[in-house]
């Protein structure tokens, strides 16, 4: 069963020159390359399509483009710093509460007062 539909379209030969450098350039089909193009096309409208709809909130909030790539870091740092205590109390792997209980009852035993 085929999975890929045939579809025709018209250019100008400029139009075809100029796509036909960048397809010879790459070693691809001319299909694969109007595919990328079309996927690239609907990458950038969905991209368009987000910032027309966080920028009203991003104004209101007082953030400037710039602000958005180092908060994005700053709140995955954040979020990876939180995980990794998580996942392990320390690097030993050990609960520091139950290290701190183990050490005190090290030292009273060895020191008499237990």
């Amino acid at each position: 069963m085929r999975t890929t539909k045939t579809v025709f379209i018209s250019v100008l030969p400029e139009e075809l020159k100029v796509a036909g450098h960048p397809v010879q350039a790459t070693n691809r089909s001319m299909s694969g390359a109007v595919r990328e193009g079309l996927k690239r096309q609907a990458l950038e409208q969905y991209w368009h399509d987000i910032q027309a709809m966080v920028r009203p909130k991003a104004e209101a909030l007082g953030l400037a483009e710039g602000d958005v790539n180092r908060l994005i870091e700053e709140y995955r740092g954040e979020k990876h710093a939180q995980e990794t205590l998580e996942e392990k109390p320390n690097n030993t792997g050990v609960d520091p509460k139950e290290a701190e209980v183990d050490t005190m009852c090290t030292l009273s035993t060895q020191y008499g007062n237990g």
